[in-house]
């Protein structure tokens, strides 16, 4: 029996000037999901757009250290930590 293990799914850069943030589907394709550092400080908030209603629903997460060990400088690290919340929120 070949048991294929989870793999990360595809991140797509959705930063601004004054966020970074990285968006990626559900695994059942119905809502689109979004993890967001407001640049410059200790924070993450993770959203949720469902497809049917296109609206955003969005919770800041607790204790962002865990994903993070600084406040991110650039978006590569925060996709450092975008990657481990993303591997830990679906289970990879």
């Amino acid at each position: 029996m070949n048991v294929s293990k989870p793999t990360l799914p595809e991140l797509t850069n959705a930063s601004s000037d004054r966020w970074f943030a990285v968006d990626w589907p559900s695994q059942d394709g119905r809502t689109l999901n979004r993890l967001g550092n407001p640049v410059g400080y200790p924070r993450l908030h993770f959203g949720v757009r469902l497809g049917e209603t296109n609206e955003w629903a969005t919770i800041r997460v607790g204790n962002p250290e865990r994903f993070m060990t600084e406040v991110p400088r650039t978006y590569e690290e925060f996709l450092s930590a975008a990657q481990e919340f993303v591997r830990v929120f679906e289970g990879v």
